[in-house]
């Protein structure tokens, strides 16, 4: 990572993507100084972006796969197939397995992983 010293800004903070997948990094650092007032320092890091190296284990590769089915089945659940889980959902108090949920579509997904589907 490569710093900038950026005077005259009173403080920033953030990133922004650049180009090429390159990220801006903007900081503020405050600390005491030589005559007790307090100095800012405003500091601009220049970050590339981080390539994975290690090719992805069959672990990963299925849990990928698990999850991409997990989707479709939700994508290809009907309305009225919808209201019978989310009625379910209601009736459970929004848990599954000793776990709350706040959306519907994570419950549907929990149940999918759980192999315990309505339809």
């Amino acid at each position: 990572m490569k710093c900038i010293l950026m005077p005259g800004i009173e403080s920033i903070s953030g990133s922004v993507k650049g180009k090429n997948g390159t990220r801006l990094i903007f900081k503020t650092y405050k600390r005491p100084s030589v005559n007790r007032k307090e100095k800012t320092e405003t500091r601009v890091y220049l970050s590339k972006k981080q390539q994975r190296t290690k090719p992805l284990s069959e672990n990963e590769i299925a849990c990928r796969v698990r999850f991409a089915a997990a989707g479709a089945y939700f994508a290809s659940l009907t309305d009225e197939q919808r209201k019978q889980y989310y009625d379910e959902w209601k009736r459970s108090s929004y848990f599954f397995n000793g776990k709350e949920y706040a959306t519907l579509k994570g419950y549907i997904i929990a149940r999918f992983y759980a192999g315990d589907t309505i339809i």
